[in-house]
């Protein structure tokens, strides 16, 4: 009877241990394992262990979806090489890489909330994004994932005049100098010109006099960034959003004519940098139609932002937030990229974030 009992402890730690791990490719193989070991050992009551070390993983699997309560992951099964570069890396730079196994790591992405955000996983292993409208956050490491309130009372300084001096809205690490690069396939759309955008350096984005932002009323000021922007269609496009939600938009580039990209398998990058002794941003765009995301990458579309984005200075509004000029560009890091879409739905094979060192 004592080791009956013995036995029970092991299997249900065992089980509560593995179901927090959340890796289902460990859990199974584990499942499998302790099933052959309790009949190849000929333990007696070996259906009542197998049957409690299932129900352990299973009780212990819903506790950690429902509270996110997680141990250290495992690593990954597949290591993967970083995609095909165009910059170097910043040395100790911040890094993310896309865990497609389980995408909402609960260390640099948490969109468990957001049933249309990795909501089905297809055959080829790449994860549906679907009902249209998409914002999906990607953190540094040294932030982790944040929700909007820690963000904002993290938050020292609105001012894009201070934003500037300072260099970053939370952490020196901050995302700012970045290669992000994203594979993947567009598909049903609302409009052929529906698109893809990466947005850079914001770090929320709330109107002017949101109840969200009743507490914080100059967090409409998070909302500075940088957009590239892929379309259905094969257009390119960059857009700079002064604060939520006053953009300067750049009419689609003429000169580039990829063709419709429905249900086709692309790699896209978004590069942003700051030059000019941090008195000038560069964004850059470049596509991989022909290899599947794998290389080598076209440029195919870029935009200086030297403060004179728009012909029109009057449509420029920087110093609503403190920026000394109205067309200042935005220098400065943020602790998160946005993978941003409307009306378009689509299947994300990889997405990369690497600080890079400009050139």
């Amino acid at each position: 009877m004592k080791w009956l009992i013995l036995e029970i402890i092991i299997f249900t730690v065992l089980g509560v241990i593995l179901g927090l791990f959340k890796n289902y490719y460990i859990i199974i193989i584990f499942i499998i394992g302790i099933v052959l070991f309790v009949f190849l050992k000929k333990l007696n009551y070996k259906y009542i262990l197998i049957a409690i070390f299932g129900s352990s993983i299973l009780i212990s699997t819903l506790v950690s979806e429902i509270t996110n309560i997680r141990l250290l992951p495992i690593p990954e099964l597949e290591m993967k090489g970083k995609i095909y570069p165009i910059y170097k890396d910043t040395v100790d730079g911040e890094y993310y890489r896309f865990n497609s196994n389980n995408p909402n790591d609960l260390k640099q992405v948490n969109e468990l909330k957001n049933n249309e955000i990795f909501d089905e996983r297809n055959e080829d292993g790449s994860w549906r994004i679907s009902k249209g409208t998409t914002r999906i956050d990607f953190f540094t490491t040294e932030a982790g994932v944040l929700t909007q309130e820690e963000m904002m009372e993290k938050v020292e300084t609105w001012n894009f005049s201070e934003l500037d001096k300072k260099g970053y809205w939370l952490y020196p690490s901050d995302f700012k100098n970045l290669e992000v690069t994203m594979i993947f396939k567009m598909l049903d759309a609302e409009k052929s010109d529906q698109s893809v955008s990466i947005v850079s350096r914001s770090i929320l984005h709330d109107n002017k006099g949101e109840d969200e932002i009743k507490y914080f009323p100059n967090a409409y000021c998070g909302g500075s960034s940088y957009h590239n922007n892929i379309a259905l269609d094969g257009k390119l496009q960059m857009k700079k959003e002064q604060y939520h939600a006053d953009y300067v938009i750049d009419d689609p580039n003429k000169e580039i004519d990829l063709g419709n990209l429905y249900n086709k398998k692309i790699g896209f990058k978004s590069i942003v940098y700051n030059f000019g002794t941090n008195t000038k941003v560069k964004l850059e765009s470049y596509v991989d139609i022909k290899n599947e995301g794998k290389g080598p990458y076209i440029k195919v579309h870029e935009k200086i932002d030297d403060g004179k984005w728009t012909l029109d200075l009057r449509e420029s509004k920087m110093d609503e937030c403190g920026a000394l000029t109205k067309g200042a560009v935005i220098s400065w890091g943020s602790p998160k990229v946005i993978l941003k879409t409307n009306n378009l739905d689509f299947d994300l094979y990889d997405f990369e974030i690497r600080e890079i060192d400009p050139p």
